[in-house]
Formats: C-alpha cells, structure tokens, sequence
C-alpha cells in the first residue's frame, strides 16, 4: 500500500510537471513581483552554472553567487574567466582581476538574466521541478504575440528566488542560462567595501544599462540636426528613453525600446570620413548592395569589455557577432542580432533580440537626414 502511494504521488507530480497553464496578467505581474522582491532583499550565498553561446562557440563555468541587500558579488571558479569577480554594489559596478586589480564592467554579475516586472508580456505556469535539492516552480515569460523569444525561470517554492533562469533568443535558440547546484539562505549579508574609482553606474535588470539618459533635444544638440527615428518597430517594443554612448570614434546617439523581456536599440552617430574607393552612396568598395561588410568576431573578456582587433562594429564600442544575410550579425551576448549602414552624413546601428527579418525592417524604415538622398555627395 506505501509503494502505492508513492507511486500515486510521483505519478501526480509529473503529469503537473507536464502541464502549461496560462496566467492572468495580474497573476503573472504578482509571480514576477515576487520574484523581484527576492533578489532584492534575501541573503543567500550559492554555487552555480552559467553558460552562454557566442560566436562559433559554448561558454561555461562554475561560479559562486554571494548577496543581500544593495550587494551582488559572483566569482568565476572555473572556465575561460576562472578567478575574475563582477561586484554590485548600491547602483555601481566593478570587476576584479585574480590579482585583486579592479577594471571597469559595463555589465552586473547577471547580465542577460534580467526578470521583467512589467511590460506587455505573457505569463505561464509550467509546474514542480527540483533543482538544488529544492522544489521550484517552473515558469516561461514570453513577449505577447508568442515569439520564439522567451525567459524560462524555476521559482524557488519557499522564497521565490529564481534557481534557474534561461533566455531564448529570437530564433527559439538557448543563448544564456544560470542554474544553483547549492544554495544556503539566510547568511550574513556580504561586507561592503569603498567602490573604486574605477566603478560604473548600473542599472539593475537593465540589459540596456550603459550610457547617459537624455532628453531628445540633448541628442540632437548632440548630433547638430534630427534624430532619425524608424518608422516602424516590432509589435510589443515601446519606446524607453534616449540616451547617449562613448565609443572609441565618438558619441553614438541611442533610442531604446523594449517590452520588458527584448530590448531593441536605434543608434547613430556623425559619419566618419570615407575611405578611398567608398562609392558616395555609402557602399565600400567590393560590397553588393550598398551594406558594408561585418566585421569579424572577436571574443570580449568578462564584464564584456571590446575586442583590441575586429571590425567596424568593434571599433565603434559594439560586441562581436557572427557573419549572417545582409550584414545582419548575432552578438556575443543575449543572441542579439545587428546592423549597420550609412545614412547621408549618418551612420546608423539596429540591434536587439528579435529576429534578423525585423531589425531589417527596422533599418530600412530610418529615413535619411532632410535633404540627403542615397547617392548625395559630401
């Protein structure tokens, strides 16, 4: 009779394990309140795996997660960045080096694994796993419309702190994911310690976190004319804020979208000089259709510091990324696709977490400054 109770009992837990249920936005809003709430006011100290995918490659390692209040320490244990530290502490971030030098990071300690409280977003339950020895609920966020797109989080059942959170990219592909294999509650809070000059300002759960906000007319003192706005965004996307970059050739001029989960970004910037041999309408030589070529991969260190060699993107500040139709590229961090062209005295950058068909469309939608045309001399 015990034997049949327990298979009752197994029985019963993985057919609720198998079942998607769909949440009310209300029900789904408080889920993710509560898990917000978590990450924010528990001490806990654990050990976990990450992995992400970038350009011809799969990333792992171990690390050791370390928090409370106002304080997020993780510390690489093996892989590529085995003894490097990403610290948050009260709004700023910095990195450590295993020989205790701190360096810039112009990314927290969870990058890529933001949990959205609000935006235009669907909700469902996916029911009981075990992950850390604990029983979690299973969640999966998607941007409403049902994208391919989506962040699949199991919910630690007594203290709602996510155990595992893994994001899907545009194409329904995994590109990044955490997972507790040992998690202690309850643990004194980490000491905190005199930022360095070195420290950033970040924005928590904010994928899109570096840069300064600005009002629109800022940026277009900025930029000595118009912003050029696209005519069109992908359904979900609303507009979050203007705000400005530094990159090693100049200011780039950012307007950003996102619905909680995909983040979208419009950039650009006063062109630089042409080449020799670059045709008026903006094409390098050797190019088809007037896009300038991608540029090569290259691998960035943690925090996600630029590559000393790459292309044209890297050279501007952005990450590297793989080759793909049409200049389109996939970015070494979230699956984000990319692209680039001249727009008259502009040069404009599309890149966000939807698929390479909408950042296109995104793209061709920037008009060119007001009597610019394609073929303008300068």
């Amino acid at each position: 009779m015990r034997l049949s109770r327990w298979w009752l009992l197994g029985l019963a837990l993985v057919t609720l394990a198998g079942c998607e249920r769909k949440l009310t936005p209300d029900q789904g809003h408080r889920v993710l309140q509560r898990v917000q709430q978590a990450r924010r006011t528990l001490c806990l100290q654990g050990k976990l795996i990450t992995y992400v995918r970038v350009p011809d490659q799969e990333l792992r390692a171990d690390g050791e997660m370390y928090r409370g209040p106002g304080v997020i320490r993780l510390k690489y244990t093996s892989g590529r960045f085995a003894g490097w530290q990403i610290i948050e502490q009260d709004g700023l971030v910095w990195r450590v080096g295993p020989d205790g030098r701190p360096s810039p990071s112009p990314i927290g300690p969870e990058a890529g694994l933001s949990l959205p409280a609000e935006g235009d977003l669907d909700v469902s339950y996916l029911g009981l796993t075990r992950v850390a020895g604990r029983w979690a609920r299973r969640y999966v966020v998607y941007p409403r419309g049902g994208q391919l797109a989506r962040l699949v989080v199991a919910v630690d059942a007594g203290t709602s702190y996510p155990l595992r959170m893994q994001r899907y990219g545009p194409a329904g592909r995994l590109v990044s994911e955490t997972t507790y294999r040992d998690i202690r509650y309850n643990v004194a809070p980490p000491p905190k310690v005199a930022p360095p000059p070195v420290a950033e300002q970040h924005r928590p759960g904010d994928r899109l976190s570096r840069g300064t906000q600005k009002t629109e007319k800022e940026l277009v003192k900025l930029l000595g004319g118009p912003l050029l706005k696209p005519s069109y965004i992908p359904r979900g996307l609303q507009l979050r804020g203007f705000y400005s970059r530094e990159t090693r050739r100049g200011t780039l001029a950012e307007i950003r979208y996102s619905d909680g989960l995909r983040t979208l970004v419009v950039a650009q910037m006063k062109a630089p000089a042409r080449r020799p041999g670059a045709q008026p309408n903006g094409r390098r030589a050797g190019s088809r259709d007037g896009r300038q070529p991608p540029p090569s991969a290259a691998p960035r260190p943690p925090g996600g510091a630029e590559g000393r060699r790459g292309g044209w993107w890297q050279r501007f500040g952005g990450g590297g990324g793989q080759g793909g139709a049409n200049g389109s590229r996939e970015a070494s961090h979230g699956g984000r696709n990319m692209l680039h062209e001249r727009r008259g005295d502009r040069v404009v950058i599309v890149s966000g977490d939807v698929g390479a068909d909408e950042v296109r469309k995104v793209l061709d939608s920037v008009p060119y400054p007001a009597g610019q045309k394609p073929g303008t001399k300068f």
